[in-house]
C-alpha cells in the first residue's frame, strides 16, 4: 500500500464499487507495460464476491490469466487493486477484492488539474500609446487552500479570501492561484498589478484534466463571469469569485462528476 492511501473495506467497499457503476466511470486495467480501459457499464458484481466484465475488447482478453492491476477514480479519489482475470462462457470475471487501495486525488492533489486563464492586460506602445493586449497565464493550483475550504457556510468567500491575502504568493507573485474550483465556479488570487477585474466582466480559461492513458487530457474551454472581488486593504491582492456563463453540457457533466 502507497505512502498516505487507506484501505477500504465490505460495506464501504461495496457502495463506492455500486456508484461506479451507476456514474459509468472507467476503470483501468493494466499488466506490466500493457493496458486497457474498459466502460464500468459492461460490468456486473455477482453477489459481490465475483465482477463479471461481458464482451471484453480483444485487448483485455490478451489479459486473461494474468495477475493484473485495476485503478479508477471515483468522488475525486483513486482506487486501485489487484486481482486476476479468467475467461469464462460469459465473458471475462476476476474475483472481488476483499480491500480497495485509496489515495486522496482530486482537487486535493495539486497534480490533478491545471488551469490556463485568458485576459487583457494594458500594455503600451513605443510611441507611448496605452492600449489592451489579450494575454493567457498558466495559474498555480493551490490544493493546500483548497482542502481547507468549507463551502456550506455563508461566508465561505470572506473567509476564502482571508486565508489567501494571510499566505504569500508561492513563487512567481505575477502567477494567479486557483483557490477553488466546481462545476460551477472557480476562484483565483492573483496580484492587481498582473491585471484588475471588476464585477460583471467575463473572463476565458482552460480546464484541463489528465486521464489515466499515456499522453491524454480531458480539456474543457470555460468562459466565466465575476460574481464578486474582494481586495486587501493595501489593494495588492485580489480574490475573484466567477461563475461559469459558457461551458458545454457534456463537460458541465464531467465536473459535476469530478467533483461530487
Amino acid at each position: 500500500m502507497k505512502k498516505n492511501s487507506r484501505q477500504i473495506y465490505e460495506i464501504e467497499r461495496n457502495v463506492i464499487f455500486e456508484g461506479v457503476m451507476r456514474r459509468k466511470i472507467p476503470i483501468l486495467v493494466r499488466s506490466g507495460v500493457d493496458f486497457v480501459e474498459i466502460g464500468s457499464s459492461s460490468m456486473k458484481i455477482m453477489d459481490y464476491k465475483v465482477i463479471l466484465i461481458q464482451n471484453p475488447p480483444a485487448a483485455l482478453l490478451s489479459l486473461v490469466g494474468d495477475d493484473v492491476d485495476f485503478s479508477f477514480v471515483y468522488n475525486s479519489v483513486q482506487y486501485s487493486f489487484k486481482s486476476a482475470l479468467k475467461q469464462c462462457s460469459l465473458g471475462v470475471a476476476l474475483v472481488m477484492p476483499d480491500c480497495l487501495d485509496a489515495e486522496p486525488g482530486g482537487s486535493g492533489s495539486g497534480e490533478a488539474f491545471a488551469v490556463e486563464l485568458f485576459f487583457e492586460a494594458e500594455e503600451v506602445s513605443k510611441n507611448g500609446i496605452v492600449f489592451k493586449n489579450k494575454r493567457s497565464v498558466d495559474c498555480r493550483v493551490r490544493s493546500d487552500i483548497m482542502t481547507a475550504l468549507d463551502c456550506a457556510r455563508p461566508d465561505w468567500r470572506e473567509r476564502l479570501a482571508s486565508r489567501c491575502f494571510s499566505e504569500p504568493f508561492a513563487g512567481d507573485a505575477l502567477v494567479p492561484d486557483v483557490v477553488f474550483l466546481s462545476c460551477e465556479k472557480i476562484v483565483f488570487a492573483f496580484q492587481k498589478r498582473l491585471f484588475d477585474a471588476n464585477e460583471g466582466e467575463e473572463f476565458a480559461a482552460w480546464l484541463r484534466f489528465p486521464l489515466k492513458r499515456p499522453l491524454n487530457e480531458r480539456k474543457i474551454y470555460v468562459s466565466f463571469v465575476v460574481e464578486k472581488v474582494v481586495r486587501a486593504g493595501d489593494c495588492e491582492k485580489s480574490c475573484v469569485f466567477g461563475k461559469f456563463s459558457g461551458i458545454k453540457l457534456e463537460d458541465l457533466r464531467f465536473l459535476d462528476e469530478y467533483f461530487n
